[in-house]
């Protein structure tokens, strides 16, 4: 079947280089999902310590760079991110009708990665 831009499609499966099949273009999409292996992704993190001797040699001015995995544990394509933020780590608990609203901090610190600078098309 071919869509509006000339790009040829079968339900949802498409052939190299073709667009998506959406189905007002092409009728109804079948999804025909085949059955994948799980797997338990359990990654190393890393505590505050192996930061520090990460950045230890580092000049103060040095911009941190955090590659984000495109799949768990699979860095061959990560995006590249640049270090925005951290702010530490706080769990809030909403009043009850026993209890007061808590917040306690953590002993733990959460990172903010936005992309790196540069022109971007504007998505509505």
């Amino acid at each position: 079947m071919q869509v509006a831009d000339g790009a040829m499609c079968s339900g949802s499966v498409l052939r190299p280089g073709a667009q998506p099949c959406l189905g007002h273009q092409c009728g109804p999409v079948r999804h025909s999902v085949p059955m994948t292996d799980v797997f338990e992704h359990t990654p190393q993190v890393w505590n505050a310590a192996q930061l520090r001797d990460a950045l230890k040699d580092l000049p103060d001015d040095a911009p941190i760079h955090i590659g984000v995995a495109d799949d768990p544990g699979d860095f061959e394509g990560y995006r590249d991110f640049v270090l925005v933020g951290a702010h530490q780590v706080e769990n809030w608990w909403p009043a009850t009708s026993t209890a007061p609203e808590r917040i306690e901090t953590a002993e733990a610190l959460t990172l903010f990665a936005d992309w790196e600078a540069g022109a971007y098309d504007r998505l509505d």
